[in-house]
């Protein structure tokens, strides 16, 4: 554990308003944040990952959404505090990576001019000094050479080179707490390594937290100090990561990891997890993976409460403790 709470999110709920009715798509969330913690928030596609932290900073349209819970960044209430203030928060002390920088950056702006505009809301730096600090920013992402980057328009770099720039803007203020959306989607091999290299590296440098949001655990293993699991629109388990990779104690993360390549069948076959995530139309009451769950029992109709099964290891699954014990039955999170 590194530091004390930064963004703390207990029992969030949100509810999105659709042409097919309400989906809904966050049931009860809750897990902090600490300073300078790496955090992995993990789960299958679909599961509210992005939505939660979406939610947290407001980002929904007020008439066609239902948010509910308790969400705190320091001191600040984020889903009551004044617009002002939020908008003062976004892109100053709390940053976000979204999942596609093609998408995210503007395809008609040069890439130092999107990096300047963040430190012209945020900051009452002259055009010198902005200028200046966006040469350093691009260098500090690896942008080389910096004054050629900056001249250049999103569609003349790589999708690595891309994703840098998103880093370099997210950055650019020095934020307290850096959210990330699958950053290394749609990156081959070697530059996820690069990427996760930055940000390990940003984070010992800033001392910035980090929220991660990812479905892979080889990421988790390379990175995190924490990890929180989510199973629709519900935090399942959450531990420090070299914990949470040698004993899971939640069917669902067994699973997750039993689909692991190193988890492999007699047969040499992946493993899969049968069945299907629940409809987000129907809010699940008791716990939402019974139907797939080969230990669900009468009890599992109501859902239980997060119970402390050892430091910081939280799990919500009331056969828990029947599970095999020890790094010897779920590995020991090497060689993901």
């Amino acid at each position: 554990m590194r530091g004390e709470p930064l963004l703390s999110i207990e029992n969030l709920t949100v509810d999105l308003m659709t042409v097919n009715g309400i989906v809904y798509a966050v049931n009860g969330a809750s897990f902090t944040v600490r300073k300078s913690q790496i955090h992995g928030l993990i789960g299958e596609s679909g599961c509210g990952k992005s939505v939660t932290v979406k939610a947290a900073l407001r980002l929904f349209d007020k008439k066609r959404s239902r948010v509910a819970g308790n969400v705190r960044f320091g001191d600040t209430d984020l889903l009551h505090c004044a617009e002002g203030e939020l908008r003062r928060l976004r892109g100053g002390s709390v940053s976000m990576i979204f999942q596609d920088p093609m998408t995210s950056l503007s395809p008609l702006e040069k890439i130092g001019a999107q990096i300047e505009e963040m430190l012209t809301n945020h900051t009452e730096l002259s055009k010198t000094k902005r200028q200046a600090k966006t040469l350093s920013l691009l260098e500090k992402v690896k942008l080389f050479p910096a004054e050629k980057r900056r001249d250049q328009y999103p569609f003349e770099l790589s999708g690595g080179q891309q994703q840098r720039v998103m880093i370099a803007c997210a950055v650019a203020c020095e934020p307290q707490l850096l959210i990330a959306d699958e950053p290394t989607t749609a990156l081959d091999v070697t530059i996820q390594a690069q990427i996760l290299a930055l940000l390990r590296s940003l984070r010992d440098e800033n001392g910035m937290a980090v929220l991660l949001i990812t479905h892979n655990f080889a990421v988790v293993a390379e990175i995190c100090d924490h990890v929180s699991v989510m199973y629709a629109g519900k935090i399942v388990e959450s531990a420090a990561t070299p914990d949470l990779l040698a004993a899971p104690a939640h069917p669902y993360t067994r699973h997750l990891l039993d689909c692991m390549p190193r988890g492999r069948a007699e047969d040499g076959r992946l493993k899969t997890i049968g069945g299907s995530p629940p409809r987000l139309w129907e809010r699940p009451f008791g716990c939402p993976f019974v139907p797939r769950c080969s230990l669900a029992g009468e009890d599992c109709a109501v859902m239980p409460e997060p119970e402390e099964i050892g430091p910081e290891h939280q799990v919500s699954c009331r056969r828990a403790r029947s599970r095999p014990s020890g790094a010897a039955a779920f590995g020991d999170g090497r060689g993901l």
